[in-house]
């Protein structure tokens, strides 16, 4: 009767099953539905517990084992709960989170997309139109960044863990190598004052990290920061390839493109450097909307940098529209899909949790697959 009992309400579940009974139909997969639903609060409060008997019958002792603690032993292990391992069960929230997304994006078929302005930026556009003529060659090795001081922003962002928003330094490089991140080792650096740390727990103002991919042979290192940090707002990727190099780093200058001959085993290479300016890919948007890669579209009066950069980051919000829209109306899924965006979000979530850990090893979990959420938090001890 129904092709999808997501759709019923809880609350008119039970009526929908007296009423389809009355009438002689079968009712086994509407009760199925309501079992699970009324067992779902207690699959909650199970999985609760289950974290407890975890952090303090398998983590904390792991942690200690490798730290071992100075003084009273009790003080000790509430004092590591506090302050480290308290915290894997917040990112296994966010990672559920994201999880939701992907399943429901799934059992709807609806069209989900994150907003990822990083991949669709004029420099990162430039670079994955040499990707895709063979410039590179076979791409070695990726770096990203994104330096923003938060200071005095809104509340929320007080404290908040670097690696947790850091899909702008992390997008660019995943999508120019159509990889998915697998594993990290991140590290945190620096201090931030007390006051900062006591919203999220986060002791660090910059976190750098080094993400294995699936790609062959292929790793990606990114660094972002949110306090304490003395640089101004930057948004960069660098593109290692073996027979080209392209640097985006600086928001005021031309990325560098370097250049060399190829490979003669025993003999030097010729280099050859080049400061190409990315040009605004218009063509690749409908007529009525080019204009809004532009600056001058904005209100002269407000002076946010995504606005001085053109378009809204460097000239990427009408692509992002165009994209989103074009998949709605050729009835496909959009190029940030929600595994995708995923996959970019969680490698940023499991990489906190790494630097939490002192660079140990997290694996990334692949939602394309409903892997269990619990390999995300499955720390190898030889990695601390």
């Amino acid at each position: 009767m129904y092709s999808n009992l997501d759709t019923i309400s809880f609350w008119n579940l039970q009526d929908e099953i007296k009423l389809l009974e009355n009438r002689g139909y079968s009712t086994r997969e509407m009760r199925s539905k309501l079992q699970q639903s009324l067992a779902f609060p207690f699959f909650l409060l199970s999985m609760i517990f289950l974290g407890g008997v975890i952090s303090w019958l398998i983590a904390i002792p792991l942690y200690t084992y490798h730290y071992p603690i100075d003084g009273d032993i009790i003080t000790g292990s509430w004092n590591i709960w506090n302050t480290k391992i308290r915290f894997l069960g917040v990112g296994a929230m966010l990672i559920g989170g994201i999880w939701s997304i992907v399943n429901l994006q799934k059992e709807t078929g609806l069209n989900y997309m994150m907003m990822e302005t990083a991949v669709n930026t004029r420099p990162f556009l430039f670079s994955k139109d040499l990707h895709d003529k063979g410039e590179f060659g076979r791409i070695q090795f990726l770096r990203g960044a994104h330096y923003q001081d938060m200071e005095g922003w809104p509340p929320y962002w007080a404290g908040l863990p670097p690696m947790w928003y850091a899909t702008h330094a992390i997008s660019p490089l995943l999508a120019i190598a159509q990889s998915r991140a697998t594993k990290v080792h991140c590290y945190g650096s620096g201090k931030i004052r007390d006051e900062l740390v006591t919203q999220y727990g986060n002791p660090y103002p910059i976190e750098t990290a080094i993400f294995e991919l699936d790609s062959p042979n292929l790793s990606a290192e990114v660094t972002r920061s949110l306090f304490y940090c003395a640089r101004p707002y930057m948004e960069s990727f660098t593109v290692y390839g073996e027979n080209a190099c392209y640097e985006w780093q600086m928001e005021n200058e031309s990325p560098v493109l370097f250049r060399m001959s190829p490979v003669v085993p025993g003999e030097q290479r010729t280099e050859i450097l080049d400061r190409p300016e990315p040009p605004d890919r218009t063509e690749l948007l409908p007529k009525p909307i080019r204009k809004y890669t532009k600056r001058f579209v904005y209100d002269s009066v407000d002076n946010h940098l995504s606005f001085e950069q053109g378009g809204g980051h460097h000239g990427s919000h009408p692509h992002l529209v165009n994209e989103f829209v074009r998949s709605i109306i050729e009835e496909r899924q959009p190029e940030i899909d929600a595994v995708r965006s995923a996959n970019w979000t969680a490698a940023g979530i499991c990489a906190h949790e790494s630097s939490m850990l002192k660079g140990a090893e997290i694996l990334i979990p692949d939602l394309s697959l409903n892997q269990s959420l619990l390999k995300c938090f499955s720390p190898n001890p030889t990695g601390i």
